[in-house]
């Protein structure tokens, strides 16, 4: 009896460290196939899933509460969907066709949030969807480009700006009544571009004192502290680590040029595509540009992989602590790849988000001026 008592004690001990240790996902997903490539990410773990009949049970490590996303590939169809989980057991249950967004994680606490965060600005969200549909279809059939992006993304008044305003004014609302949660504050590193220094002010000011020394504050603080930089505007300095660890000041790598700093991570597919194409016309621009690449994340083989895929031209800088670094806060970076384009004196010629088409001949035109 004793025995059984001490070894069922074990056992339950055991289970319970597992448990607080790792996040227990389960589900039933209608419209996978037999053959599908399905994976989790979770922080800093990837994993195959093994799925039959759409159904899946697994076990997958987690520092915290954080967003997990959970992919999906059927031949050439592709899909994804996310969700903001703890170390806790979750069932997810639904449809592909649900995938993004409209899936959530029963019993969680933190996912609930997250799947209300969603219904705030899902029927604003659909109608700027209808709007990209109709204005490109209008543009395959020869309507002018020029007149189609006034009417739709005009400032202020574009059908799709003024949607999109909307959905702001709601995410703003949003994390300022739940900025004291977990999911709440993990929003900021999404929202980085949407607000202002004010709107951040107000945020950082609402933080109860238990949470200032958490990264997501200490990241909101930097939101609040200094303006997104306009044209013209001096660079904000930071050390950050070269290839070889040694810490370096963006400062010391104005020598006489202009100096193209773009945020990037292997962890984006976008910016795998373009690391080798920026990195050779930043070769061609060698003469009168230097190029640095900031790399967002905090793995030190991916910064080194990075490198290699930009064919080890230019430089790769980065530091340990990767997102919510306060460097990411101070140039606003909520998407990659992201670049600035500085003078040789260290003012702000231009900026960009996304992949950039004839980028040479705009780089070219500016760095002539």
């Amino acid at each position: 009896m004793i025995k059984n008592l001490v070894l069922g004690t074990a056992v339950l001990l055991t289970a319970s460290v597992f448990a607080q240790d790792s996040l227990h996902f389960k589900g039933n997903i209608k419209g996978i196939e037999h053959d599908a490539q399905v994976w989790l990410n979770a922080g800093k773990e990837q994993r195959e899933i093994e799925v039959t009949n759409g159904k899946f049970d697994m076990r997958i490590p987690l520092e915290g509460p954080e967003h997990v996303y959970l992919y999906v590939k059927q031949g050439n169809d592709f899909r994804y969907t996310a969700f903001y989980l703890g170390k806790e057991d979750v069932t997810i249950e639904g449809d592909i066709a649900d995938f993004p967004m409209n899936i959530q994680a029963k019993n969680s606490q933190h996912d609930a949030l997250r799947y209300q965060d969603y219904l705030e600005t899902k029927d604003l969200q659909e109608q700027i969807d209808e709007l990209e549909e109709e204005a490109y279809e209008l543009m395959e059939e020869g309507e002018d480009k020029d007149r189609l992006y006034e009417i739709y993304m005009g400032v202020p008044s574009g059908k799709i700006t003024v949607l999109e305003a909307q959905v702001k004014a709601k995410e703003f609302d949003f994390i300022k009544k739940h900025i004291n949660t977990d999911y709440g504050r993990s929003k900021l590193m999404f929202t980085t571009g949407d607000f202002t220094s004010e709107q951040f002010q107000t945020l950082a000011a609402l933080v109860e004192p238990k949470y200032k020394n958490t990264k997501e504050v200490q990241y909101l603080q930097h939101l609040a502290d200094y303006p997104a930089l306009e044209v013209g505007d001096g660079y904000y300095d930071f050390k950050a680590l070269d290839l070889n660890q040694q810490e370096v000041s963006f400062s010391s790598l104005f020598k006489g040029k202009y100096v193209l700093l773009d945020f990037s991570t292997l962890h984006c597919s976008y910016c795998q595509r373009e690391a080798p194409l920026t990195a050779e016309i930043a070769e061609q621009l060698k003469a009168k540009m230097d190029h640095i690449t900031y790399y967002v994340d905090e793995d030190a083989e991916g910064v080194q992989a990075y490198f290699e895929l930009k064919g080890k031209k230019g430089q790769v800088l980065w530091n340990r602590e990767g997102r919510f670094h306060p460097i990411q806060a101070q140039y606003r970076v909520s998407t990659t790849p992201s670049y600035v384009l500085f003078d040789p004196k260290g003012k702000v010629v231009a900026n960009w988000i996304g992949a950039q088409q004839n980028f040479q001949e705009i780089l070219s035109q500016l760095i002539k001026k």
